[in-house]
């Protein structure tokens, strides 16, 4: 019973909200980018750290308090590139001496939610907004499975968060529709690999960071 009128007030609320909304904007992104990071065995540091074609698109909304003020909710599908490194040997009847390289780049999924505030500078031709926020990022899969069976390996991929910051310049198409391009950066704030024990370690080699270019079409909702 609470949680039904917990979520009767939640709704009242909401419509309450929309109807003082100043505009709201629900618009479809496509975002080419590129990812750095995102290996494994990231303790030796004589790796060199890939670069990797990733992708990002999906919904978002903005709602805008005022003329000037928004926030931002989406829901994106992620695909980056997991590297797996290998370990030889340069001499192996003398003594081991190990190096490493990339052996394998892996296509990987995430369900990406932006959470972002929204500050729009006006203009008379062309719309500027900057975002600020933060990215979670939820794992889905990837293209060969075995390699996250937590059976078979000591770490496995739970996702990671990452903060956001961000400027898209728009122009308006129509009365509703906007297009905009704009350019993004993910700055890691959790490693890109976790374990059960925690024993991976916090540097940047198993963190993902990532820039994006944002295209979006956007249709206006005004009061």
């Amino acid at each position: 019973m609470n949680t039904i009128k917990t979520l009767g007030m939640l709704l009242l609320f909401s419509c309450s909200t929309l109807l003082h909304a100043q505009s709201i904007e629900v618009a479809l992104n496509l975002q080419p980018g590129l990812s750095r990071g995102a290996i494994d065995n990231a303790v030796y540091d004589n790796t060199t750290i890939p670069v990797s074609f990733a992708f990002r698109g999906g919904l978002e909304a903005t709602y805008f308090f005022d003329a000037t003020w928004g926030a931002r909710l989406g829901v994106n599908w992620l695909t980056t590139r997991y590297h797996e490194v290998g370990v030889f040997s340069n001499s192996p009847e003398e003594e081991t001496v190990e190096t490493t390289t990339v052996k394998y780049a892996i296509p990987i999924y995430y369900l990406s939610v932006p959470v972002q505030a929204v500050y729009k500078l006006s203009s008379k031709n062309i719309g500027i907004n900057l975002m600020a926020g933060m990215q979670y990022h939820f794992y889905l899969g990837s293209k060969d499975n075995d390699l996250y069976k937590a059976q078979q390996y000591p770490w496995y991929n739970k996702g990671y968060i990452s903060s956001n910051l961000g400027v898209e310049f728009s122009k308006p198409f129509t009365d509703k529709l906007i297009v905009s391009v704009g350019l993004t950066a993910d700055i890691p704030l959790s490693n890109f690999l976790k374990t059960n024990d925690g024993v991976v370690q916090l540097n940047n080699k198993n963190r993902l960071w990532q820039v994006f270019m944002p295209l979006k079409l956007t249709y206006q909702f005004k009061k």
